[in-house]
């Protein structure tokens, strides 16, 4: 199986393109009518945003070269149709909330900070690096402060160290009192919080479950309360805006130049995927 002929595959992108544009009517009626939200967004957001990898599809016929089997290139989704996990929920929401961020609905931002930490790794963490991979989070955030250029001319672990010590050297509030209650060893998100209410923004969005039930069982303490810039999953954030889920499966046609295969999913695991650190 190759997926759908020329005109099958038109009909199911513009089906995707329709149930897109049902999840965020409601969405869309609500931000025109009010002040754009100004976003933070984190780089746990992106590098889970690459839905569909190229995969080598073997159909098993050994090749004219002897030991090599024949086969094709195709789109594949990294996550089954039934997947229940968390993550793949909070997936769910990337592509109509980047619809809207690409709409200027809601302003991206993302800080000097944030960029150090995804020039660290390779581009394709989070746009793909396979010639027909796709990403559902296609947004060009806005830098709210300086340029950091530590990844670009320093080594991998020189640069994390030199943020670090950066970081650690912060004495603003609310930083202190949120890594006080979060921990030294999340630092990074603590003033990412820090930065997203010292620039008055409206949220601090990312894809980090490990930080939301951290926050969820700290939610009583005065610097979580008090906080302006809310921390928010997309789940979270699409929930303040009447915004339905887009599971990335429906979208496998989008814009692909080879072969589909939707019927297959790569089991939750990216290629070459790498935590955030």
């Amino acid at each position: 199986m190759r997926g759908l002929s020329p005109w099958r595959r038109k009909v199911v992108v513009y089906g995707a393109r329709m149930l897109m544009w049902a999840a965020i009517g409601r969405a869309r009626h609500m931000l025109r009518r009010s002040p754009t939200p100004r976003i933070l967004i984190d780089t746990s957001v992106f590098t889970n945003s690459v839905t569909h990898e190229t995969r080598w599809i073997s159909n098993g016929r050994l090749s004219r070269i002897p030991g090599l089997e024949s086969g094709y290139s195709a789109r594949v989704p990294i996550h089954a149709r039934d997947d229940t996990s968390e993550l793949y929920r909070e997936i769910c929401f990337l592509a109509p909330l980047g619809r809207l961020f690409n709409e200027k609905l809601l302003a991206p931002f993302t800080s000097g900070e944030l960029d150090t930490e995804l020039w660290r790794f390779p581009p394709s963490l989070h746009r793909g690096g396979g010639r027909d991979d796709l990403s559902v989070f296609r947004v060009r955030p806005e830098r709210i402060d300086n340029v950091r250029l530590d990844a670009l001319v320093h080594p991998r672990d020189v640069a994390m160290q030199m943020q670090q010590a950066r970081i650690n050297a912060c004495t603003e509030e609310p930083f202190v009192s949120l890594v006080k209650v979060l921990g030294a060893d999340n630092s990074f998100d603590a003033f990412h919080i820090h930065t997203a209410e010292k620039h008055g923004l409206d949220a601090f969005m990312h894809l980090d479950l490990k930080l939301s039930r951290m926050l969820k069982a700290q939610e009583r303490r005065p610097v979580i309360e008090g906080l302006r810039s809310k921390v928010l999953l997309p789940s979270q954030l699409a929930a303040l805006y009447k915004v339905k889920p887009v599971p990335p499966y429906v979208m496998s046609y989008e814009g692909a130049r080879f072969h589909v295969r939707p019927d297959l999913n790569a089991g939750g695991k990216r290629a070459s995927s790498r935590q955030k650190q």
